[in-house]
């Protein structure tokens, strides 16, 4: 039999139902590498170029110089590389990490490209880069605590993939995992209590935000499901 408190906590719950949004493609891209990728995984010449047209080209046109131990051939090949790490960058972020870049020059005249670590660094600041950027994350989720983690409860496992994109390393602490456990667990509350009947629409809508969420993280876990192997 339901209680004044039951009957409260739900119109609580209610009220908060916009927790946790699910379409933070900082929490959970389930874009994933659209607008930068082929389908076949690699990153496209269109993607590269907007990096080359936005970043790279315009700091060249400023002066901005190899570092003398590198050869133009290397060099050249590090500018590619560099395209290809930056890729996911929206165009909305090229022009603050092209003074980012600037202001942090390097050598004596402060006209060197910075190191690739420190320019991936900022371009991270602005805007992290989708799970498939991140090797840690695509082959941590694959592993056997990834997969561990989805066969006991598919949202455990996204609530790993979260944790991952959050600290930025595996968990390893009983603590860690028990924030895991925890989150997993207000994340399936919130799913039951989406699908209690009545259905309204904005209830559907978050029952199909979960959906796209476990889908996308099934995909890491099980690359094989999707035929990709390389994200």
């Amino acid at each position: 039999m339901s209680t004044s408190t039951d009957v409260n906590r739900t119109v609580d719950r209610r009220q908060d139902r916009q927790a946790y949004p699910l379409k933070d493609p900082s929490q959970c891209d389930v874009a994933g590498d659209a607008g930068y990728r082929t389908p076949g995984g690699s990153i496209s010449a269109e993607a590269r170029n907007r990096v080359r047209a936005g970043i790279i080209d315009p700091l060249i046109a400023k002066g901005m110089r190899k570092p003398r131990s590198r050869s133009a051939e290397d060099h050249e090949r590090w500018l590619h590389d560099l395209a290809g790490r930056l890729a996911y960058l929206s165009e909305d972020w090229h022009a603050a990490l092209r003074e980012a870049i600037e202001i942090n020059a390097e050598g004596r005249r402060k006209r060197t490209w910075p190191e690739t670590i420190s320019i991936c660094n900022w371009a991270r600041a602005f805007q992290k880069p989708p799970a498939s950027v991140s090797p840690m994350i695509t082959r941590y989720m694959r592993s056997a605590p990834g997969q561990a983690a989805f066969e006991r409860l598919d949202l455990e496992a996204v609530a790993l993939f979260l944790y991952l994109r959050r600290v930025g390393r595996p968990p390893m602490t009983p603590s860690a995992w028990a924030s895991i456990d925890r989150h997993a667990g207000e994340m399936a509350d919130r799913r039951a209590f989406h699908a209690l009947e009545p259905v309204t629409g904005r209830d559907q809508a978050a029952l199909e935000d979960f959906a796209a969420r476990v889908a996308f993280v099934r995909g890491l876990v099980y690359p094989s499901e999707k035929g990709d192997e390389d994200a």
